[in-house]
């Protein structure tokens, strides 16, 4: 999950240096203008949302203490899933 958080803050350090970057036609400008929301938006949801999921995971953990309790089990067959469609786990 730390590389979601690390995605997220360079797609919003990419939107920094999109604006940065100087511009020889009026089309690229727009093109770089249209880009801006999409990486500000990426960003915030990779970083926030991996923050709260995490969050979620450590209240999940400590208000069932048994490890053999359904929805720690459940949690974690989520995460493994959630960690394989992304291609994390090798």
């Amino acid at each position: 999950m730390n590389y979601l958080i690390i995605a997220g803050a360079l797609f919003l350090y990419v939107d920094i240096y999109i604006h940065v970057v100087p511009t020889s036609s009026e089309l690229a400008t727009k093109a770089l203008c249209s880009l801006t929301p999409w990486f500000t938006a990426i960003g915030y949801s990779l970083s926030y949302g991996t923050i709260i999921a995490k969050m979620v995971q450590v209240y999940v953990i400590f208000s069932h203490p048994k490890p053999n309790s359904t929805s720690v089990r459940m949690l974690r067959a989520s995460e493994r899933g959630g960690a394989e469609i992304m291609g994390i786990l090798q």
